[in-house]
Order: structure tokens, then C-alpha cells, then sequence
């Protein structure tokens, strides 16, 4: 029932499907989910992570991108700093009861 431009937003944790579009208009639709980072991806997104162009990108955009340093970075046990971490904390972003892992 949305309308062009309209924008719907759920927790994916709740069951749901689609139905049949039985109209004449092609509706398409964007599926974005940000989760915890040990989480990991369900989908190949087709990004080559050893590309020059993606090495480029800042840490924190490719931590966005499903980067990762080590294996184990993942759950927080690598002990390399996490770039979103970093970056929240140097704004001043982060509560102060939260670990910074530097």
C-alpha cells in the first residue's frame, strides 16, 4: 500500500514476507541492515576489498563495507583498534563507560 517515494522501516527481527505486486508498476525496494559486527554478512556485495579504490576509502567506511583486519575483530578479541569506535570516541561520541579499545 506505499506510494512512490514512500519509505518503510522495520525491526527485521519480526517475521514478515512479501506479497504479489498485482499492479501494472514496477516497485523495487532497498533492504539495509546494520547490525552488531560479529554479525556477519549474508550477501556477496561484490566488493573487491583488495582493490586500490577500496584501500583508499577511510578505515571507518571500509569497517562499514564488511572490513575487517583480522578474523577475530569480528568480536572485539583482535586488539586492533575498531574504526567507528575510534572515530565516535575522538568526537567525543561514545559513553564514557564503554571501553574504548585502543
Amino acid at each position: 500500500m506505499a506510494s512512490a517515494g514512500d519509505a518503510f522501516v522495520f525491526d527485521r527481527r519480526l517475521w514478515h514476507t512479501h506479497s504479489d505486486n498485482l499492479s501494472a508498476i514496477t516497485r523495487k525496494a532497498i533492504f539495509l541492515a546494520y547490525s552488531f559486527r560479529w554479525i556477519r554478512p549474508r550477501d556477496d556485495l561484490g566488493i573487491d576489498r583488495t582493490s586500490a579504490r577500496f584501500r583508499r576509502l577511510l578505515p571507518v567506511r571500509r569497517q562499514l563495507l564488511g572490513d575487517d583486519a583480522l578474523p577475530f575483530s569480528h568480536w572485539g578479541i583482535s586488539g586492533d583498534p575498531v574504526p567507528l569506535r575510534v572515530e565516535l570516541d575522538r568526537r567525543g561520541l561514545l559513553d564514557s563507560a564503554i571501553p574504548s579499545h585502543r
